[in-house]
């Protein structure tokens, strides 16, 4: 995305950012603490893996995902293979624009199946309703 970015004029970042500003924000998914994870995956992203010192991926990112401010950006509805790269670059250590380095220590500690499921549920829930 960045070399992307950097090719932008000045009077088209701001018409890329209108358009984005215009769109409708998704709607928050219900999700209750009550839903019991079906896999190893729904059990990272809802309750965590806190024996490894990871945190459940909605206690930053929101729930259901949705995302918290700029901080931490909405995971719920975004490409699978997007999120599988994100993590990935975060392992390699390729991305590490976290001053913490929190998502480098988490993204380290997933297996490969665990980022591809963690994804692919993230990836899942745009429009869903998880009801208790």
């Amino acid at each position: 995305m960045q070399p992307l970015a950097k090719a932008l004029t000045e009077e088209e970042i701001v018409s890329v950012t209108r358009a984005l500003a215009a769109m409708p924000a998704p709607a928050a998914v219900p999700l209750h603490r009550s839903v019991m994870p079906v896999n190893t995956a729904q059990k990272i992203a809802l309750q965590g893996a806190w024996d490894r010192q990871i945190p459940a991926c909605v206690s930053c990112h929101g729930p259901a995902g949705v995302g918290v401010g700029e901080a931490f950006p909405p995971l719920a509805g975004q490409p699978a293979a997007y999120l599988v790269a994100q993590l990935n670059a975060w392992q390699s250590g390729a991305r590490h624009n976290d001053p913490n380095d929190l998502m480098g220590h988490i993204a380290k500690s997933l297996t490969a199946e665990e980022v591809q499921g963690v994804a692919a549920y993230f990836s899942s829930l745009s429009g869903q309703e998880v009801k208790p």
